[in-house]
This record gives C-alpha cells, sequence and structure tokens, in this order.
C-alpha cells in the first residue's frame, strides 16, 4: 500500500498462480529498521520538549529583563523622594522643629514614601522570584540536554555504524524478497 499509495495506481494484486511472488519477510533487519525510526522519534519529541522549555526559559528573561527596568526605575524614584525627605527633616530639626501644618504635611510625605518601599519590596520579591523561576527552567533545560546527548550517543552507537547495512530486498529470478520497508 505505500507504494501505491506513492505511485497512485493499483500495483500488486494478490494471485496464487501470478508469475511474480513478492515476499515480505519479517526479520531482524525490519526490526532494527523499526527500532532505529522509533528511537529517531523519542529524540524528535526530547528536541521539541527542549525548544518548548527554550521558549519557556526566554520569556521568562524577557520578563525580568522588564521588571527589572521598572524595579530599577522605582528605586530610583524612590530614593530620590527619601532624599528630599530626609534634607527636609533635617532641615526643620536644625531650626528647632517644623511648625505644625508643616509636620502634618511631612507626617504625609512619611506615608506615601513607606507606601512607595512597600512597592519597591514587592517588584523585588516578584523579581527574586522570576530569578528562582528562570534557574529551575535553566536546570530542567541543561537536564534534559544532557539526556538528550547521551541518547544521541547512544542512538549513533547502535543505529550510524557501517556495519549495520543491508540489503532492503533482492529480485531472484521469479519472486522478490522484502526485508526492509519503513
Amino acid at each position: 500500500s505505500v507504494w501505491e499509495q506513492a505511485t497512485g495506481r493499483n500495483l500488486f494484486t494478490y494471485d496464487e498462480q501470478g508469475e511474480l511472488v513478492i515476499n515480505f519477510i519479517y526479520d531482524e533487519r525490519q526490526e532494527f529498521a523499526e527500532a532505529e525510526v522509533n528511537f529517531r522519534e523519542q529524540l524528535d519529541a526530547a528536541e521539541n520538549i527542549n525548544s518548548a522549555i527554550n521558549a519557556t526559559y526566554e520569556e521568562l528573561v524577557a520578563d525580568y529583563d522588564t521588571l527589572k527596568v521598572e524595579y530599577d526605575r522605582t528605586v530610583t524614584s524612590y530614593e530620590s523622594s527619601l532624599d528630599s525627605y530626609n534634607n527636609k527633616v533635617e532641615s526643620y530639626n536644625a531650626e528647632g522643629g517644623a511648625p505644625p501644618e508643616v509636620f502634618d504635611e511631612l507626617e504625609n510625605e512619611r506615608e506615601e514614601l513607606d507606601r512607595s518601599l512597600g512597592s519597591v519590596n514587592a517588584l523585588g520579591r516578584r523579581l527574586n522570584e522570576l530569578g528562582r523561576e528562570i534557574n529551575r527552567v535553566s536546570e530542567q533545560g541543561n537536564q534534559l540536554i544532557e539526556q538528550y546527548n547521551e541518547n544521541v550517543h547512544q542512538y549513533n552507537d547502535t543505529f550510524a555504524e557501517e556495519s549495520r547495512e543491508f540489503t532492503q530486498g533482492d529480485y531472484q529470478s521469479k519472486s522478490i524478497q522484502i526485508y526492509k520497508f519503513v
């Protein structure tokens, strides 16, 4: 059926009285060919998994880089506001203290700084979480690559030897012997 599908024609018809006999012989040659195909499919599947892990890793790194820019910007803004606040407080303290209306403004500013610090800390925690996730995915990818490389080595040892070549089929007078078909 493989040959007929490829040509789009009916090539074979079973006829016990036919002049040409075709024998499909399943032996170690066909078994070996099927094992090679199965092993190659496993390698391809592992490669697809590795590609997916690599895509996840790259996405996480991009998210990390974006969040890092936001974190740095937020920290810079916070530190600038904190320096400004501390300078005001220091100035008023040098003068003997802030008047009551200024004290209330400074207290509001301090509360805003506390909220900003909470945002900075939340971003920092998220960065750390992303960093841990990146490391986990990276380790998973490294383990898969190591296993894949071992499997490729095993595949090459098993299936790439020149001595493993064999005849896929032969024609003898009025018969064809097929030993390998995939």
